[in-house]
């Protein structure tokens, strides 16, 4: 039976509506298209507490003014919903990556060569200032419910030290400090795991923090009501930050990207990109890929974006790519199929990444994607 992460704060699901792209220049405008299919995820979380009240409006978002100075590339690969990453990268172009094929190990791969950094297990791997900040974990490596104690690897000296001794799960450094999600021990049990959102400033202590499951992306958080700037408060979070609110906003795998919110829905088949700029919107969903394509049985898992294209892995070896401006959807074909999934989707600003995985999700190694081709794809593993 899975265990049913109970995380103490609230999510609101709502039902979300898909909308279809029209672009003229780079303003995304909107078109309402249908409401997309539900699909299956492979990890449940049930959530309670009312840490803050329901925000009630009906006003439009038009656009707002984003500060782009705490955003490096790596926080477009901070978009998994309570589910492990396995890859990151910094801005001179180092990819730091989990190699299954070495037990698990967190390595570093440049232009020429892959080096192994730490002998045990690594995952959610997150870089910021020449450190990289990690979990490694006692138990097997899967890519959900794995807690382990955060580590610190400094690229100049070459040390990895300890800084957090306790059971985390996910974790994202960001430009101040870092936030994570700390168990609680006294409150988990075989049926329910409790988790609970905690910050940590580089010169300071881990505090918990109050407010709804977010995401974060430098100064900012996307949870179930919609985006908030966290620059003035780190902890909590009011009416008075509050960005972009929704009601059909159904929080799930989210990253800004520029200007630009992205996100799939959790429990959704769909990927929604909102300009922050001007409110403006463009959608995808698997009916759309279906009727496009001639497919059967699209479901979307993850999304990145790559030189303004929106690339999906829809649990297959083959992937999309979404010109989400022109609303062009095209197929490319893995050239060498060999039955592994392309399941999660990394980027370092300017290739293409994936998780691949088996046919049941079971994460099998990180390989470079190469979509020079238009139709074709052809993949080759980081640890080679």
């Amino acid at each position: 039976m899975k265990k049913i992460i109970s995380v103490v704060v609230l999510i609101s699901v709502i039902a979300s509506s898909a909308g279809c792209t029209n672009v003229n220049n780079s303003d995304i405008e909107e078109t309402t298209i249908g409401t997309a299919n539900t699909v299956t995820e492979h990890n449940e979380h049930t959530t309670s507490d009312n840490a803050t009240e329901d925000i009630a409006t009906d006003t439009p978002f038009t656009g707002a003014e984003i500060d782009a100075a705490n955003m490096s590339a790596n926080q477009i690969n901070n978009k998994l919903y309570l589910s492990a990453s396995f890859f990151c990268a910094d801005d001179n172009g180092n990819i730091f990556y989990t190699n299954f094929s070495d037990g698990g190990s967190l390595y570093l791969k440049n232009k020429s060569e892959n080096i192994k950094i730490s002998e045990a297990k690594a995952y959610s791997p997150s870089y910021n200032q020449g450190k990289v900040y990690f979990i490694s974990p006692e138990t097997e490596l899967t890519d959900v419910d794995i807690y382990g104690k955060v580590y610190v690897y400094d690229m100049i000296s070459g040390d990895i030290s300890l800084l957090i001794d306790g059971n985390v799960a996910y974790l994202n450094a960001c430009a101040d400090g870092i936030y994570y999600y700390l168990r609680d021990d006294e409150n988990t049990n075989t049926n329910s795991i409790t988790t609970i959102l905690h910050y940590m400033e580089y010169d300071g202590e881990g505090k918990r923090c109050y407010y709804p499951l977010p995401l974060v992306h430098g100064n900012y958080i996307v949870n179930s009501k919609g985006l908030y700037d966290i620059s003035g408060d780190r902890y909590s979070i009011s009416e008075e930050n509050l960005i972009l609110f929704d009601k059909e906003f159904n929080v799930g795998n989210s990253c800004i990207y520029n200007n630009l919110l992205c996100n799939k829905p959790h429990r959704k088949n769909i990927v929604e990109i909102i300009n922050l700029e001007n409110g403006k919107r463009a959608s995808i969903t698997d009916e759309m890929i279906e009727a496009k394509l001639n497919e059967e049985e699209i479901s979307i898992s993850d999304f990145t974006i790559v030189d303004d294209i929106a690339y999906l892995s829809i649990w297959s070896e083959n992937i999309i790519r979404w010109d989400y401006k022109s609303g062009s959807i095209e197929m490319i074909n893995n050239v060498k199929p060999d039955g592994k999934i392309l399941k999660y989707l990394y980027t370092d600003a300017e290739s293409l990444y994936s998780m691949r995985a088996d046919v049941y999700g079971n994460p099998i190694d990180i390989v470079k994607i190469d979509i020079s081709d238009d139709k074709e794809l052809s993949i080759k593993e980081l640890s080679e």
